[in-house]
């Protein structure tokens, strides 16, 4: 099977996690989930958060900020990424930061605030 197009894995994926949610985990996180239909179908089917990885060098952010997702690590990916450039560690942040806020005032993301 191709990597994320299982669909029995995927009907077994949303069984195991309704069995947790009764047991009260407050999220799921599903390591190499990519597929946006079953990352979709994933979170139509769940009551609790999902969270998914994303490499921030080659994952369209914007591309899964509609499909139900409610949380998104990035990894080692910002590590790396950052190593390839010329900027300090203060810059580079800010650019990331200053590009979540684009989406945030562009109503693409709701950030949580605490």
């Amino acid at each position: 099977m191709i990597k994320n197009q299982n669909k029995e894995l995927l009907k077994e994926t949303i069984d195991r996690i309704n069995q947790y949610e009764k047991h009260a985990i407050d999220g799921i996180f599903i390591l190499g989930l990519k597929n946006k239909e079953f990352i979709s179908t994933i979170a139509r089917n769940i009551s609790v958060p999902l969270n998914i990885m994303l490499d921030i060098q080659s994952d369209k952010l914007e591309e899964y900020l509609s499909i139900g997702i409610s949380r998104i690590s990035f990894g080692p990916s910002t590590f790396l990424e950052f190593n390839h450039t010329n900027f300090t560690i203060e810059d580079y942040f800010k650019q990331k930061i200053d590009q979540i806020s684009y989406l945030e005032n562009n109503k693409l993301i709701n950030l949580a605030r605490g």
